[in-house]
């Protein structure tokens, strides 16, 4: 399961998605897809202009050089290709987006009762 949040230059979240991921892969390529859809939602809501925070340095790397020999290459250039198409994107690393926001979406994913 990855999620994305989407919030305006206010803070406010104006848009949420979760999706299921079916496969078997490595944190890192995970993390990657999470991206991927994030930089593909924000396109589906029409900004044209946004930015992505993660707390995947390794992501944030390839994205900045990409390598077409590694295992996330296809991903990496769908996400390469949604900042060319966005008018002012990009991607970059947060240090700590919480854990606890975190563990509140996976536990709001996997229980769909009301945490509060």
């Amino acid at each position: 399961m990855c999620g994305v949040v989407v919030r305006d230059d206010q803070g406010m979240v104006i848009g949420a998605a979760a999706k299921r991921v079916f496969g078997s892969f490595s944190p890192h390529v995970g993390k990657c897809i999470v991206v991927r859809e994030g930089a593909w939602f924000t396109q589906l809501l029409g900004a044209s202009s946004w930015s992505m925070e993660t707390d995947a340095i390794n992501v944030v790397c390839m994205i900045n050089n990409p390598n077409a020999h590694s295992l996330e290459a296809n991903i990496v250039e769908d996400i390469c290709n949604s900042l060319n198409r966005a008018n002012s994107g990009h991607v970059c690393y947060a240090q700590v987006l919480g854990l606890f926001c975190k563990k509140r979406f996976v536990e709001f994913a996997i229980n769909p009762e009301p945490l509060f």
